[in-house]
């Protein structure tokens, strides 16, 4: 018990300092930036084009939907972007990804900010079906492979500006959750893919790209509200979109290896360290009531 109440308060002095100190950020020097966000036709990816909108950033966003991506685009350049653009691009084309970077780089002259937010992200419980392992084996190369090329391709480009790398990770990537066997994997793929990369840029001795990972846990979003009803779960209401969006941002800025959203989920990270058995009893009672 001694064990766990020092844990316990460790860990909110711990969380009350952070947020102290990471309240603000100074924006201002996003304006001009060559940022370039996939996913963003829809829900977060869009929320992020249009904060670095309102702080003047030269813009390229890309997702499948054209039509989508025009409205997105022309609300930006509304919004106060010095430079909106879209290409649509599906990343369940694997000959999609170089492409995406190479025709960015050449519309801005260059790239200082890549997030990469795109997603395949049906939740389910797996049952081992011909379905399952189609899906799994797909979201693999759109959730896992996709970030992988496109950051390697980006990487010359970030480096001579000294830029920011963004990844869009999940809370369902560590620690696991359930119905989300094939999405979790995905995500816990890329946070240690980036987080070894992190490690390995140090090794080097090299400063930039800085990787900024997000965990990501209930969002406010469409997909999210759909997923809980389908999966049966207790309707969770979701952090903000416009709070998850700035705190991505403000997260890049402040080149932080990690940053968690909403904040408490630092916490829970922790406790499922501390006591993994413990965890998993209270989230399924928490979430399902079981």
């Amino acid at each position: 018990m001694v064990r766990w109440l020092d844990a316990l308060l460790v860990s909110a002095v711990s969380y009350a300092a952070y947020s102290y100190f990471h309240r603000n950020v100074d924006t201002s020097s996003v304006r001009g930036k060559k940022v370039l966000v996939t996913g963003a036709s829809q829900n977060i990816g869009e929320e992020i084009a249009y904060q670095y909108a309102k702080l003047e950033a030269k813009i390229v966003i890309t997702a499948r939907r054209e039509q989508v991506l025009k409205k997105v685009a022309a609300k930006c350049l509304e919004l106060g972007a010095a430079q909106a653009e879209y290409i649509v691009a599906d990343m369940a084309d694997e000959t999609a990804y170089q492409s995406v970077v190479q025709k960015s780089v050449k519309i801005m002259g260059g790239l200082d900010i890549l997030v990469l937010n795109h997603v395949l992200g049906r939740h389910f419980r797996w049952n081992g079906s011909n379905e399952d392992l189609v899906y799994l084996k797909k979201s693999t190369s759109i959730n896992y492979w996709s970030y992988v090329e496109i950051a390697t391709a980006a990487m010359p480009a970030l480096k001579q500006s000294q830029g920011q790398l963004i990844v869009v990770g999940s809370q369902a990537g560590r620690p696991a959750l359930p119905n989300v066997a094939a999405y979790g994997a995905t995500k816990a793929a890329v946070i240690n893919f980036f987080s070894s990369l992190s490690m390995e840029l140090m090794l080097k001795g090299e400063d930039y790209p800085s990787i900024t990972i997000c965990y990501l846990g209930a969002i406010d979003t469409d997909g999210a509200r759909w997923a809980t009803k389908q999966i049966g779960t207790k309707l969770i209401k979701g952090y903000p979109l416009s709070d998850t969006a700035s705190g991505i941002i403000k997260g890049g800025l402040r080149r932080d290896r990690y940053i968690y959203l909403p904040g408490y989920l630092r916490f829970f990270s922790l406790i499922r360290e501390i006591s993994p058995s413990l965890f998993d009893k209270a989230i399924l009672y928490l979430i399902y009531g079981a």
